[in-house]
């Protein structure tokens, strides 16, 4: 099913690239969701074939949810409008079947129903007042969402039953982080398709504390990605001292965020390491991405020369991590980790398919990968903070990265052919 606002440009409904050889037969198509106007593309379903968008607007002078619309990416003419008559209403995934889509509703967690057009409140615990749905598994079982009792910078995991309206339990969800608090920020962000595992952050705002877990329903047991915690460790009770948590790999510093592919097997996302400057008082600070096995437990940081400032935004069901770099800028490149290398999307478009992606699309950069579907052929991406398309691909990326001369783009000064005119020193 981390993380991004996503909002469409009109470059047309679909700009199926056409080739006149057979090697280009396999082109990928870039798909407008809605062409024409501007929207928030949140998440894509599990298997590719829709997608949901929020509406921004405002309540009592702050940004709030306005709505929302729900995106048949096989025929965006057929999009559905999102609505609720307080004007209060937002979206956060989306069913396989585009039956349910998740979020909050007048400020509490809610789900919508395509074929009645309404919304459904779910009931809070006693003493929260506030909440919204973050996920739901693409059978539409079960939801997962964040609920407060005061306001919206505190709050802590919640799940539901849909079949029963039912709130199910939590038991074992970390709530202290790495200082030894509690600062009553645990979130949940995404669900595996099976219900089994959930993502999310202890102390989600406060830096360098913040960490991610993983969480797993079968057994009401966690793991932290990338740290193994101090001997006592209570996950709802802080020690009586203070003890460093270990990470476990050399330099890191906290991770932030955490993404989990469709069958729950494979996580990644934004890890922040602090490597030493040789004779320098000062450090080179920046993210990078991380792989995390989820049945192994086994950790990987990606913290060579030429990894920092690329972090993971999504993973596939086979553990291929999709990153993007710059990490924070607006403007990113989409790079797919395969094999110990970063391949950039608009080289493949160029070695395998022929053509400039800029060029023919229109879009700065191929951006940001927020979202990807099962079988790994359909992905959301962000090229810009006001712009973004569904990738569509013909080809598993890793047989792509394959076909790659990562010696293809290069540039060499003097160019090749030049010859000398003068020399001076």
């Amino acid at each position: 099913m981390k993380k991004s606002a996503i909002v469409i440009a009109a470059l047309g409904c679909l700009l199926p690239f056409q080739s006149e050889s057979a090697q280009n037969s396999m082109m990928p198509e870039i798909i407008n969701p809605s062409p024409g106007t501007d929207m928030v593309v949140m998440r894509i379903s599990d298997n590719g074939l829709w997608g949901i968008a929020e509406t921004a607007g405002s309540n009592d002078g702050s940004i709030a949810p306005a709505g929302g619309t729900l995106i048949n990416i096989a025929n965006p003419s057929a999009n559905v409008t999102i609505t609720h008559p307080s004007g209060l209403a937002g979206v956060s995934d989306v069913t396989n079947d585009g039956e349910i889509v998740v979020g909050e509703c007048v400020g509490k967690p809610a789900f919508w129903k395509q074929s009645t057009k309404e919304w459904t409140q779910l009931p809070l615990p006693p003493g929260y007042i506030l909440g919204r749905l973050t996920a739901v598994t693409p059978d539409g079982k079960i939801a997962i969402g964040n609920i407060s009792q005061v306001n919206e910078w505190s709050f802590t995991p919640v799940a539901y039953d849909l079949t029963t309206l039912e709130i199910i339990e939590l038991p074992g969800i970390p709530h202290v982080d790495m200082d030894n608090n509690n600062t009553g920020q645990t979130s949940v962000s995404n669900i595996s398709a099976d219900g089994r595992y959930l993502v999310g952050l202890v102390s989600q705002s406060y830096y360098p504390d913040v960490c991610s877990y993983i969480y797993d329903r079968n057994t009401s047991t966690y793991k932290f990605i990338g740290f193994n915690t101090p001997a006592g460790y209570d996950p709802d009770k802080p020690m009586t001292s203070k003890t460093k948590w270990t990470p476990l790999a050399e330099n890191l510093s906290f991770i932030d965020e955490i993404n989990i592919s469709p069958n729950g097997k494979w996580a990644s996302g934004f890890a922040y390491v602090t490597n030493p400057i040789p004779g320098s008082e000062f450090f080179n600070e920046y993210y990078t991405a991380y792989l995390y096995n989820v049945e192994t437990g086994e950790f990987t940081l990606y913290n060579d020369a030429s990894d920092s400032d690329t972090a993971g935004f999504a993973i596939t069901n086979d553990g291929m991590v999709l990153a993007a770099t710059p990490v924070s800028n607006p403007y990113s490149n989409f790079m797919i980790r395969h094999d110990g290398y970063y391949y950039s999307f608009d080289e493949i478009c160029r070695q395998i398919y022929g053509f400039d992606f800029v060029k023919r699309t229109g879009y700065p950069v191929t951006g940001k990968p927020a979202s990807v579907s099962t079988d790994g052929l359909t992905i959301a991406m962000i090229p810009s903070t006001s712009t973004s398309y569904i990738l569509r691909l013909k080809e598993p990326l890793s047989e792509l990265c394959e076909r790659i001369d990562l010696l293809g783009d290069y540039t060499v000064t003097p160019a090749s052919g030049s010859t000398f005119s003068s020399l001076s020193n």
